[in-house]
């Protein structure tokens, strides 16, 4: 969809929002082996909010995107869709516009357009040249002299670094106050494309722990263009480098470069998946939620035309996301509690990149989760490996995570060993998002339980047919475990019958594992619990009891083993944990 069709955006806000985003080329050509002070642009407020109209602001869209990652997406998407047209400016620098546009043209038109996979065509005209470098007298005089074709304007000054705003959803310039400075001393083309980007809504990121002369310094995150950029030139100075990288995926998600089904939603139980870089196919993000309502998002960092970081950077991004969490558009960039990042603010995880320290440049990056290692990202184990198919994209593996009504529960370590290893997927298919740890066990379940836990237990006889699981979902497990000679049937002595669906007690659950581990070793004497004398079961519980799987039913006393109940969930992953592990 062309942003120019979208007519209905524009009644939704008619503000001006800009947002002066200062980056900078932090050293002036410095040899890399000279160990001098950064050269440091200073920074200013980054966020300009005029009075706002209480009318305009009671019309703001509030509409979230399908995976509830980004608040206000339509809004966002005013821009970043189709074709749009930057007038460019040339005041008091020696070039001239057209040549301004030149190079434009032959860096960022086709950068964009590979990060966007062409759905996004940003196309750089002539506006003019204003004899003066001062930027208010270039701005207003570009404003009066525009002829309200384009839908931005870029105006190059001779200074170092750059602001940028989106202004407001209208679609031209001025009406839209849609603009970005970007100073020609060093680095353009990367400033230009990290102020375009604001143009596009994309914020900074940046770990919040850098101070420079006592203010926050939102640029300490090297391997994305809406951060530092930094890297090593090809003359050898050291600092942001004059090439962009790519901008984090949930930018590309949010401008609608990404498409849903790219984006993999990591579940409770683990997974493993392959991460392609946004020039291939496959999955270009994954994300992990978590309880705070902040999401973590993994992305493939991989070296290419353009994407040009540093080789021993490569490996899988991982960043920690907050969406706004305010109705208005204006809260997300006004308010002063720690929010005002617009409408995400984005977290890089590890420690922040250090202009200073010469080494960073040749070490691993700390967002960075590098082939052959791992993370760990709010309990869950991220690991990373090259995919093994030559085509640069990364394997990753997150072990489980804990079910949210699990959380509380005794057995909430055994319930993530039993998720970890694959024997459980969760008790509300599909979604599968909650175990039911105080909910029985059913002897169908049992049957999957054991098959996945034990999947190379030899066969000892063909599988009974039994006459009541045909339409279980655990058929196929049934007949599993009937072949292995764990189970005989629930109606003896006939046993033509199963009852998939009846509760399995715990006397029947002593039985299935001393069927299933005959040989597992002694490492106690047997209980003598009260309860079970008259039991059918009495030798399978003690064999239960000397195995040290079972204690007893009435702790902390354990005299008696309660062979009648039925086994809970939350107690059956504890049972097969103590039989499967040493």
């Amino acid at each position: 969809m062309s942003h120019a069709t979208n007519s209905s955006v524009g009644r939704w806000l008619g503000v001006a929002i800009a947002v002066l985003a200062l980056i900078a080329p932090l050293f002036a050509a410095l040899p890399g082996s000279a160990q001098e002070d950064p050269v440091l642009v200073p920074t200013e407020d980054d966020i300009v909010l005029p009075d706002l109209d209480e009318v305009d602001l009671s019309t703001e869209s509030a509409k979230e995107d399908p995976l509830g990652l980004t608040p206000f997406t339509d809004f966002i998407k005013v821009h970043s869709l189709g074709k749009d047209v930057f007038e460019v400016w040339a005041c008091g620098v020696n070039a001239t516009p057209r040549r301004l546009v030149e190079r434009l043209d032959n860096n960022l038109t086709p950068y964009f357009k590979a990060l966007s996979r062409g759905r996004y065509n940003v196309d750089f005209v002539v506006g003019g040249a204003v004899n003066s470098s001062d930027f208010n007298t270039c701005l207003s005089r570009a404003t009066a002299r525009s002829d309200g074709n384009a839908n931005a304007a870029l105006l190059a000054t001779p200074t170092a670094g750059g602001l940028g705003g989106p202004g407001t959803n209208q679609d031209k310039f001025p009406q839209n106050q849609r603009w970005a400075q970007v100073g020609t001393q060093g680095g353009f083309i990367m400033v230009a494309a990290h102020e375009i980007g604001h143009t596009l809504h994309f914020p900074h990121s940046y770990t919040g722990n850098t101070k420079i002369d006592g203010r926050l310094w939102e640029y300490d995150n090297a391997l994305d263009v809406m951060s530092g950029n930094y890297g090593i030139n090809p003359d050898g100075s050291r600092g942001t480098f004059n090439r962009p990288y790519e901008a984090a995926t949930i930018n590309q998600y949010a401008a609608g470069w990404i498409d849903q089904k790219e984006v993999n939603v990591i579940g409770i139980p683990p997974e493993e998946f392959v991460l392609a870089p946004t020039n291939k196919n496959g999955t270009k993000m994954a994300v992990l939620k978590h309880a705070d309502g902040r999401y973590s998002t993994f992305e493939a960092a991989k070296r290419s035309q353009f994407n040009p970081i540093r080789k021993n950077w490569q490996g899988v991004a991982a960043y920690k996301i907050r969406k706004c969490p305010y109705g208005s558009i204006s809260e997300c960039w006004g308010k002063d509690d720690g929010t005002a990042m617009g409408f995400r603010r984005h977290k890089p995880y590890g420690k922040a990149f250090d202009v200073e320290r010469w080494e960073e440049y040749t070490e691993p990056l700390g967002l960075v989760i590098r082939p052959k290692k791992a993370k760990t990202i709010d309990g869950r184990r991220i690991s990373v490996r090259w995919s093994g198919d030559g085509t640069g994209r990364f394997r990753v593996r997150v072990s489980a995570g804990v079910f949210p009504d699990a959380k509380n529960s005794v057995f909430k370590n055994d319930i993530v060993w039993l998720t970890n290893r694959e024997i459980t997927r969760g008790c509300n298919p599909p979604q599968n998002t909650r175990f039911c740890p105080n909910e029985a066990v059913i002897r169908g379940e049992m049957a999957a339980f054991l098959h996945r836990a034990l999947p190379n237990l030899p066969r000892q006889n063909p599988p009974t047919d039994f006459t009541d699981d045909n339409n279980s979902v655990f058929q196929k497990d049934i007949e599993w475990l009937s072949s292995r000679d764990v189970t005989r049937g629930c109606n003896p002595p006939k046993n033509t019958k199963f009852c998939p669906n009846e509760a399995v007690t715990r006397g029947e659950m002593a039985a299935f594992l001393r069927r299933a581990l005959p040989n597992l070793k002694r490492s106690n004497p047997a209980t003598n619990f009260t309860d079970d004398n008259g039991s059918v079961f009495e030798a399978d519980i003690e064999w239960l009891s000397s195995r040290g799987i079972t204690l007893g039913c009435n702790p902390p006393k354990n005299t008696k083993f309660c062979p009648n109940e039925a086994v809970e969930r939350g107690e059956m992953a504890a049972f097969l944990r103590r039989a499967l592990t040493d």
